[in-house]
C-alpha cells in the first residue's frame, strides 16, 4: 500500500517545476517500466501490482532503491495515464548534456515544439530512424512531461534530448543542415551524406 506522502509526491512530479526541483520524473505502464529497469536510468521507487512483480526477473529489481506493492486501483488513482494499472516508476533525470562538435551521424534539431504528444511522436520516429541525438530549443516542451514519456513508447531510453539556445549551438557546428518545408523535396529522393542536421 502506498503512503499519502508518496502519493502526493507522485502527483507533484506531474508538474514541471517539481520535476526540476526533485530531478525526477515518472514512467508509467508495464512495458515502459520494464524497459526502464534494463536501461541506464536510475529507478528510485518502483510501484507495481503483484502480477507485474511476478513478470519481472528478480535480479533486475536489485538496483531499485524502494519497491512498493500496490493495487491496480491505487496506480490508476495516482498516475496520469488512465490505462496504467500495473506499474509506475520514479526515475532520476539525466543531466542536460548534448552532442558536442564534431558530430557523427544525424542529429535532429527542434525549435519550439510545444505539444507533448507531438514531441513524444518525434522522439519515437527519431528512434525508428536511428537518430540518437535531438537538440531542442529551451522553449520546446519538457522531455520529462508524463505525456511526452508516454507518447515515446520507450524511445526516450534510446534518444538523448538536449536543451540549449539553438543559435549559439548551431554556430559551433559545421554540418549540412536540412529543413522541413511545405514545398520541399521528397525526403526519400534526397541522397544524404553520412552526417548532418
Amino acid at each position: 500500500m502506498i503512503s499519502k506522502a508518496k502519493a502526493r509526491f507522485i502527483k507533484f512530479l506531474q508538474v514541471k517545476k517539481y520535476r526540476l526541483a526533485e530531478q525526477c520524473f515518472l514512467v508509467q505502464g508495464a512495458k515502459a517500466v520494464s524497459e526502464t529497469l534494463t536501461s541506464d536510468f536510475t529507478i528510485l521507487t518502483l510501484l507495481g501490482t503483484e502480477e507485474f512483480f511476478n513478470s519481472v526477473d528478480r535480479k533486475i529489481l536489485a538496483s531499485v532503491k524502494e519497491i512498493i506493492k500496490v493495487s491496480a486501483d491505487e496506480l490508476t488513482s495516482i498516475g496520469s495515464v488512465e490505462a496504467n494499472n500495473s506499474a509506475l516508476a520514479i526515475v532520476r533525470m539525466r543531466p542536460n548534456q548534448g552532442p558536442q562538435p564534431p558530430l557523427t551521424g544525424f542529429s535532429l534539431v527542434l525549435d519550439d515544439i510545444r505539444d507533448p504528444g507531438n514531441l513524444g511522436t518525434i522522439i519515437r520516429t527519431a528512434d525508428w530512424y536511428g537518430v540518437r541525438n535531438i537538440v531542442a530549443s529551451p522553449e520546446t516542451t519538457d522531455l520529462y512531461n508524463p505525456k511526452v514519456i508516454n507518447a515515446t513508447m520507450g524511445s526516450f531510453l534510446r534518444v538523448n534530448v538536449f536543451y540549449t539556445p539553438l543559435e549559439e549551438w548551431l554556430s559551433l557546428v559545421s554540418l549540412p543542415a536540412y529543413g522541413t518545408f511545405l514545398k520541399g523535396e521528397n525526403i526519400h529522393s534526397i541522397k544524404f551524406p553520412k552526417a548532418g542536421l
